[in-house]
């Protein structure tokens, strides 16, 4: 026994030490504070505030250095901080890159005591890091810009009492709100024996405030732009319309430009300058059959088009703008194929498809020089598919993940959903296993994948192939041990067999992740949509700060052991009792839904809008604007904003008017409908990052990540679950939080909504039964019984969300409690049913 106890003991110093010495590598992450400028109204500016509650205590001196960026702009002028002496003094630094200058300005009761310029040359300083230091004592005030330096003599005595801000502040006389476009990060006092006392990375943060990483202070943040946030939600670079479908997409993927070739032009759209060029086509066209694409070859900067069925492969001249002749094709049955140009070989590499009823498992090779197609079955080793996703390992091999399609390639004979791995050489044809993931579903994948060969793993993107409306979601593999890995950002996408395409890669030239659609937006008319998502992808759990976990590594060392100490003890605890000769329960009240959920459940009363126990909306300042929303605009912007969070599509304005003026004629709803629209603008536009625009005659909502709707969050976590097959326990806290608000608007009754509330209602109930069988649940007691609460909100008398209740308070010692619960359950059942439960509380305390 004390051997075991010894082990135990030795597992638990090392598992923390592991937990430590292992946390999210921000190590290749951008970060920083951006502000919000000229270019928005001074409410909507950027305020960093480093003493919100007390002013700083610096006594005899302080050092202060950060990271600066200047970006270009029509105005560039403003204050990049401000440092309050005693509510008498200030000093600042003040940047004006259209002129040139950085100002370190010292004033006392209005004066200007002194004024330190430095000249900055404005190409050479533009969207570049700077480095900024001040150190503060009562001789003097040493400025630096980069390596230069110039020092302001001044008879300022004691520093008790500083403020610090950057950007826009309301301080008294001190206020200002001319912020300049910069961005900031590893902000760090000093005190005056050179100890670095506060440090604020600008990298992991909240949504107003983050925390410095040694004493944890906090500094509020309004209106800031976090730029590892684009880790997390992918970007929408942009749309570009047409009307013929299965144009053809190729990308170069070192400098990050997408060609697009439709029937009359060539599009070329280069993703980090977000310009996009377009050039007539004069004669001919590329392979229009089902089955061809287009490719770049890098090597010899040339744009191909190949079709299976014809040995040339035909190359557009940017010259003349001209496609050579080519035959005539038929109807490839590769359609959705996976292909790849090997750089190494100069080999074009195409596998599978689909055409005529039947899946492919065919292997293609084509020298990009050359002038015939090698072309061999590998069907003898994997079953025929299409929509698999591809990656090229080198060396002539490369990774094909799932797809759909049969054994023996026909659609007749039972196709199914394909969750396979396999490593596929192909020069020698030879084919090898890696693994077989989980079902999960009807999902496939995006074209390609994105192998990262330096840590092992591979990204690519996953969607339902059974609907429509489906969305791409983000996941990684990890070569060693084949665990997957979800992204919480989704994007949407209309799936519509061979008439969509999606793809994935990274961008060398910005290191991003770029993915590609093509997808039918109306009947008809199409679109490629290009988004953007910085490397490495990160979730948005992974971002979010507590104050008690990020600090410098002796902090940490410290909350490490002290929970190894906490840990020693309750094991010698346990030991005691086991020595007791007593039974110990492995079911827990660990409560499940308060771990791991710092900054995430308390609820945001700052652009808000709450839909799960009552319509509930906050405006940028905090101010609840509920009453502002007549009835009238209150359903109609409800309705736009269920019908967008669940199909991601708009409203046409006839659909608006058959709803809530169906009894006008057309003139008068029309202008009904367009007041309650401007009326519904203002009030969005004080909720903040979020517009109703008119795009195609559809009304849809755009809106940004800093506005928080709890029913899209929570929409949001069930699908990235259903794509998971693993139980992430902050995911399920996080949802069981959002769902013990409320139901879904539970006081509007109107026949429209009924249909978004009993969705939701099944999908909740749903998820919590279906999570209330796992194992980490059922040791949860207190989790157990939150379950059934929220289950029983939304339907009283279901019969296992009472199971759940009366066995949670049972076991956690309210016997009595949970006789009563069952009791009422009894009668309601009885009253709605004219019958009873078809179990009795004794039966259910029996199985125990």
């Amino acid at each position: 026994m004390q051997r075991s106890v010894y082990i135990l003991i030795m597992l638990l110093f090392v598992g923390n030490y592991a937990a430590w010495g292992n946390p999210v590598n921000f190590a290749s992450t951008r970060y920083g504070l951006t502000f919000r400028s000229h270019t928005v109204n001074q409410d909507e500016r950027t305020s960093l505030d480093l003493s919100p509650e007390e002013s700083f205590n610096l006594k005899s001196g302080f050092s202060m250095s950060f990271d600066l960026k200047l970006f270009e702009a029509n105005l560039t002028y403003g204050y990049v901080f401000r440092i309050i002496l005693d509510e008498i003094s200030s000093f600042d630094l003040v940047t004006n890159l259209n002129t040139e200058k950085l100002n370190y300005v010292l004033s006392e009761s209005g004066r200007i005591l002194k004024n330190c310029e430095f000249q900055c040359n404005k190409d050479s300083v533009t969207d570049r890091w700077m480095k900024i230091r001040i150190d503060v004592d009562e001789n003097g005030i040493r400025c630096m810009v980069d390596s230069t330096m110039k020092i302001i003599s001044h008879q300022l005595e004691g520093f008790e009492n500083v403020k610090i801000s950057f950007g826009k502040n309301r301080y008294s006389v001190f206020y200002t709100t001319d912020v300049p476009p910069i961005a900031i990060r590893d902000l760090r006092l000093y005190n005056n024996e050179g100890e670095l006392i506060h440090y604020w990375r600008m990298q992991q943060h909240n949504r107003d405030e983050v925390f410095d990483l040694i004493g944890g202070k906090r500094a509020v943040v309004e209106n800031g732009i976090w730029d590892i946030d684009d880790h997390v939600k992918w970007k929408h670079c942009i749309s570009i319309p047409f009307s013929e479908k299965n144009v053809q997409i190729a990308c170069d993927k070192e400098d990050g430009i997408i060609f697009i070739a439709s029937d009359k032009y060539i599009y070329k759209y280069n993703i980090k300058s977000d310009q996009i060029e377009k050039m007539e086509v004069k004669k001919g066209q590329p392979y229009k059959a089902g089955g061809s694409q287009l490719i770049y070859d890098r090597v010899k900067h040339r744009l191909i088009s190949y079709s299976i069925l014809n040995d040339s492969l035909i190359f557009f001249n940017f010259n003349n703008g001209e496609w050579p002749n080519h035959p005539t094709e038929k109807l490839a049955v590769i359609q959705q194929h996976n292909r790849f140009v090997d750089p190494v070989t100069n080999t074009l590499v195409v596998f599978g498809g689909y055409g005529n009823h039947t899946y492919n498992a065919e292997l293609a090779i084509h020298d990009l020089d050359g002038c015939k197609w090698k072309i061999d079955t590998i069907s003898s080793l994997l079953s025929p598919r299409y929509l698999s996703s591809i990656g090229n390992m080198g060396n002539g091999k490369f990774l094909l993940m799932g797809g759909y399609g049969s054994v023996s390639g026909k659609q007749e004979e039972f196709p199914k959903n394909l969750h396979d791995l396999y490593l596929i050489d192909y020069r020698n044809l030879s084919c090898q296993k890696l693994t077989e993931f989980p079902v999960e579903g009807p999902i496939v994948y995006s074209n390609s994948m994105v192998i990262d060969s330096l840590n092992n793993n591979f990204y690519t993107l996953k969607f339902f192939n059974d609907r429509f409306h489906s969305f791409l979601s983000l996941f990684s593999v990890d070569l060693r041990t084949f665990e997957r890995k979800s992204f919480a950002d989704s994007i949407p996408y209309n799936f519509l067999d061979s008439e969509s395409f999606c793809d994935i890669f990274l961008n060398k030239s910005t290191n991003n992740l770029c993915s590609i659609l093509l997808q039918e937006k109306e009947s008809g008319f199409y679109s490629v949509d290009v988004y953007s998502l910085s490397y490495p992808p990160l979730n948005w759990t992974d971002i979010l700060q507590d104050k008690y976990l990020d600090n410098e590594v002796d902090s940490k060392r410290f909350v490490y052991l002290l929970l190894a100490g906490i840990g020693v003890c309750l094991i010698l605890l346990l030991t005691f009792f086991f020595r007791s000769k007593k039974k110990v329960s492995n079911i827990t009240t660990s409560n499940l839904s308060d771990k791991n959920t710092i900054g995430l459940i308390n609820r945001k009363q700052f652009s808000a809008i709450y839909l799960l126990g009552g319509l509930q909306i906050f405006d940028s300042n905090g101010n609840d604007i509920t009453q502002k929303f007549t009835p009238v605009i209150r359903q109609m912007f409800l309705f736009i904003l269920l019908n967008f969070i669940q199909n991601g599509k708009g409203i046409t304005s006839e659909r608006l008017d058959e709803t809530f003026w169906s009894g006008m004629d057309k003139d008068s709803a029309s202008n009904n409908r367009n007041v309650n629209i401007r009326k519904l603008r203002l009030l969005l536009k004080e909720i903040g990052d979020i517009t109703l625009k008119n795009e195609k005659s559809y009304w849809l909502l755009d809106i940004g990540g800093e506005v928080f709707i709890d029913y899209a969050t929570i929409i949001s976590l069930l699908l990235e679950d259903k794509l998971s097959s693993n139980f992430d326990s902050r995911r399920f806290a996080k949802i069981l939080e959002l769902a013990s608000q409320g139901i879904l608007l539970p006081n509007m009754i109107t026949d429209w909504i009924d249909h978004y509330k009993s969705e939701y209602s099944g999908k909740i109930i749903n998820f919590l039964l279906e999570k209330s069988k796992t194992v980490e649940v059922q040791r949860d007691l207190v989790s157990m019984q939150k379950i059934a609460d929220v289950v029983l909100l939304h339907d009283d008398i279901d019969e296992e969300a009472i199971r759940l209740k009366c066995i949670a308070l049972y076991k956690l010692g309210q016997k009595g409690l949970s006789k009563s619960r069952f009791e009422k359950f009894r009668s309601d059942y009885h009253h709605l049913l004219n019958e009873y439960p078809p179990f009795t509380y004794e039966e259910l305390i029996k199985k125990l």
